[in-house]
C-alpha cells in the first residue's frame, strides 16, 4: 500500500484519556469530510501544493485550482468544494462545481479570504477576511449570499473573529476570538452573530472549532507552546474531553458524518500529516439539560 493511503495505528505517545489515532494520508492537511465519508484535503507532493479529494472507494482526485490551495469545504449536497486560492500575494475563494468544472470566486476585494464554510441549505458562505488596516491587519467574519444578486455582509459587527461555521441547524455561528493579548476562546452566538458567549476560558489559544453533525459537541484544538492538542466540548462548554494529544501541533479537527470520529492536521518533526482518532465515549455525554 502506498503511503498516501496509510492506515497503520501510529504508536504516538497521548496524554491520559486521549484515543488512538489513525494515520489517514501523509503531507497533507485541512481535511473536508462529506456525508458519504469522502474527505477533501491540501496535499503537498514535492514543491507542489495541490487540492485532492478521495472517494469512498478510493479513488483519488485532483482539481486543477490554478493556484496554492487552502482550507476547502464540501458544499452540503457534495458536488461542489470551496476552497482558498493563492493567485499571487492574496488569497481569495473559490467554488469548483465538480460536474462541470465551472468556477465562481467569492470576496476578491483584495483582501485575503479563508476558511469558508457553507450554510446547511447551501445558499450562504461564511469565512474569515484579513482586513487591512495601514500596517496591521485583522482577522473578520463575512458572509455571503451565493443566490443571483446576493449580498456580502459583515458578521458579529465586524468584531476581530475566525474559523466560522453554522450549527446543522442554522441558529448557531461557532468561531473563535481573541480574549485577551494574544489568548483566544471559542465563542458561539447567535446564527445572526448576536449574544456571543466563550464556550472556553483557558489561558492558552483555543482555536479552529468545528461542530459534530447533530450540533451537541464542538471540537478544536488547544495550543501548548508549540504543540496543540485537539479536545471535545458539549454545546454548553461542559464536559471538556481530550482526544488527541502527545506529540506535535495538531489542529483544524473535523467530524466523520456519524459523529464518531475525527479527522485532524499533525504537524510534527518537520512532516504535517493528516490523521483520526475515534472520539472516546466519554467525550460525548451531556449533562441534562444543555442548551441548544
Amino acid at each position: 500500500m502506498s503511503n498516501r493511503f496509510l492506515s497503520a495505528i501510529l504508536l504516538l505517545p497521548t496524554l491520559a484519556g486521549a484515543a488512538a489515532v489513525e494515520l489517514v494520508q501523509s503531507d497533507a492537511s485541512e481535511s473536508a469530510v462529506r456525508n458519504d465519508a469522502a474527505i477533501a484535503y491540501v496535499a503537498r507532493r514535492g514543491d507542489t501544493v495541490q487540492l485532492e479529494w478521495r472517494a469512498p472507494d478510493g479513488t483519488r482526485h485532483v482539481l486543477d485550482t490554478n493556484g496554492v490551495p487552502d482550507t476547502p469545504a464540501w458544499s452540503p449536497a457534495g458536488d461542489a468544494i470551496a476552497y482558498q486560492v493563492f493567485e499571487g500575494e492574496n488569497g481569495n475563494l473559490a467554488i469548483r462545481d465538480l460536474a462541470t468544472g465551472h468556477v465562481k470566486y467569492v470576496g476578491a476585494t483584495g483582501d485575503s479570504e479563508m476558511h469558508p464554510f457553507f450554510s446547511a441549505d447551501g445558499t450562504k458562505l461564511v469565512y474569515t477576511r484579513i482586513v487591512s488596516h495601514g500596517d496591521e491587519a485583522e482577522l473578520r467574519l463575512f458572509e455571503s449570499d451565493l443566490r443571483p444578486g446576493g449580498a456580502e455582509v459583515p458578521l458579529l459587527r465586524g468584531a476581530p473573529a475566525s474559523y466560522g461555521s453554522w450549527s446543522p441547524d442554522g441558529r448557531w455561528l461557532l468561531y473563535w476570538r481573541f480574549a485577551e493579548g494574544e489568548n483566544a476562546e471559542i465563542t458561539v452566538s447567535r446564527g445572526d452573530g448576536s449574544e456571543p458567549r466563550a464556550l472556553t476560558q483557558d489561558p492558552a489559544f483555543d482555536g479552529w472549532p468545528s461542530w459534530s453533525p447533530d450540533g451537541r459537541h464542538v471540537a478544536f484544538a488547544r495550543e501548548r507552546g508549540e504543540e496543540a492538542d485537539i479536545r471535545v466540548a458539549s454545546f454548553d462548554g461542559t464536559n471538556e474531553c481530550l482526544v488527541a494529544g502527545g506529540a506535535g501541533r495538531k489542529t483544524s479537527p473535523k467530524w466523520t458524518a456519524d459523529g464518531r470520529a475525527i479527522y485532524f492536521d499533525r504537524r510534527w518533526a518537520g512532516a504535517t500529516d493528516l490523521l483520526r482518532a475515534v472520539v472516546p465515549d466519554a467525550c460525548l455525554r451531556e449533562r441534562a439539560g444543555v442548551r441548544r
